[in-house]
């Protein structure tokens, strides 16, 4: 399956939470497993950012750049979000192990913790 690094970002950093949560043993190897399939993709699209980042900040007197407010400063902050959107849209081939709705619904389960709104949304990508 094509997932974008748009897609690939959301569910690494969705997943921290995911990870905290009591699910179903499948649920769990489920979510595991996808993390490490994706954390080589995760990685490359962590250096392309950063080669943009370097490439549109402003940099201070050691050359590095920026940050005010937790948010990096650039000298051009449309073609920085242009170069990163198209990041972003990249399609990465990857092999998730998937689940089923059935699987989802046994959190109903008062052993397991409830899925948020967040969380399937988070697990969209490997429900099939």
């Amino acid at each position: 399956m094509k997932l974008k690094n748009r897609d690939i970002v959301n569910f690494i950093n969705g997943c921290a939470v995911l990870r905290a949560k009591k699910l179903p043993v499948k649920i769990g190897y489920a979510i595991n497993r996808n993390i490490i399939i994706l954390s080589e993709a995760a990685e490359a699209y962590n250096s392309a950012r950063e080669k943009i980042i370097k490439e549109y900040a402003k940099k201070d007197s050691e050359g590095e750049p920026i940050v005010r407010d937790d948010r990096y400063v650039f000298e051009d902050e449309q073609a920085f979000n242009k170069d990163l959107e198209e990041l972003l849209s990249i399609d990465t081939e990857v092999n998730l192990h998937t689940i089923s709705e059935e699987d989802i619904e046994k959190c109903d389960d008062s052993r397991y913790d409830a899925l948020t709104l967040a969380d399937l949304d988070t697990l969209c990508v490997m429900i099939k």
